[in-house]
């Protein structure tokens, strides 16, 4: 394996106006905003991308440059009745997680522009009846992804483009399978996300395996 480590560094200025083109009101709005852009590169939010081996996604994944003017003449919008994306929280998102729901909201909102996002009221786990299980190995409480899909199922809206359920709760799609992050139907619209393996609140994990337990 070669050792020699690749990076990926952030673009210029230079290279980022020439992106835009000829095309002068977005340049004006960059030029403008480039402040605030500038303020956020200097975070830790936005780092050099370093390839540690060839396993890596940007090595056996080539994609070509996409200037802005190739993304919005391919850019197409939602032309569909069915326009809305529902965000259907799972489980607990109080306190000092409530607010990760309006971050995901405005995020959606903002990739998918166009489209009305909205967030539903939370169900309750006991309000699933799906399946559930202690992992042997973490001692987390699960839930079976393919029973919550169902659960989705019955109650998608007619008007939904897609109904995205997010949980903090682990998720396993089969009693052979350790974990997964997520499953979805894409002929149904309906999907599942755990951000469990996102967090190392040991409390919260606990707090969720008395539940289930109950």
């Amino acid at each position: 394996m070669n050792s020699e480590l690749v990076v990926y560094r952030k673009k210029s200025n230079a290279v980022k106006l020439a992106a835009l083109r000829d095309t002068c009101k977005t340049t004006r709005h960059y030029r403008t905003l480039n402040a605030t852009f500038e303020g956020l590169c200097r975070s830790t939010l936005f780092q050099d991308i370093t390839i540690h081996d060839p396993t890596d996604w940007l090595v056996s994944h080539q994609t070509e440059d996409q200037t802005f003017m190739d993304w919005n003449r391919s850019y197409r919008g939602v032309k569909s009745s069915k326009s809305v994306i529902y965000i259907q929280p799972l489980g607990w998102f109080t306190d000092h997680r409530a607010h990760l729901l309006t971050w995901l909201q405005k995020f959606c909102s903002a990739f998918y522009y166009g489209v009305n996002v909205q967030v539903m009221p939370v169900v309750p786990l006991e309000k699933l009846q799906c399946g559930t299980r202690i992992n042997p190995s973490t001692q987390r409480c699960q839930l079976n992804a393919r029973d919550i899909i169902e659960f989705l199922k019955r109650k998608r809206k007619s008007n939904s483009l897609c109904t995205i359920a997010v949980t903090m709760v682990d998720l396993y799609p089969r009693e052979t399978w350790n974990y997964v992050f997520g499953l979805a139907s894409l002929t149904n619209g309906v999907g599942v996300f755990s951000f469990a393996r996102y967090t190392t609140d040991i409390i919260f994990v606990s707090l969720i395996y008395y539940i289930a337990r109950m």
